[in-house]
């Protein structure tokens, strides 16, 4: 089997690419991602700006694009009940519940 060539690398501010390429990783849209977790483009602009979703990994033609691991990291962590997105009223809060 012959060995990859080393990258070359051309500027030093660049970073150095190695592994696996983007290519070689399935992308998604924020189309795929509002269908997928049932909300709408506003809601997941929203997501983007209070820094609940992640930034996207790349942007082809104005189009936001994250990598599938790094979308599966999101909705683990959305699953996981990690970000507070639903805000309860205060009186229906456990707390402000009167207890008989």
């Amino acid at each position: 089997m012959q060995q990859a060539p080393a990258p070359v690398q051309t500027d030093p501010a660049e970073p150095v690419i190695s592994g696996p390429f983007i290519e070689d990783e399935p992308m998604i849209d924020r189309a795929f991602i509002g269908g997928d977790i049932g909300v709408t483009p506003r809601t997941l602009r929203n997501y983007q700006r209070a820094g609940t979703l992640p930034p996207p990994d790349a942007n082809l033609l104005g189009r936001d694009l994250w990598r599938l691991s790094t979308y599966r990291r999101f909705k683990s962590d959305l699953l996981a009940g990690k970000f507070a997105i639903v805000k309860r009223p205060p009186h229906l809060q456990d707390d402000a519940m009167p207890t008989k």
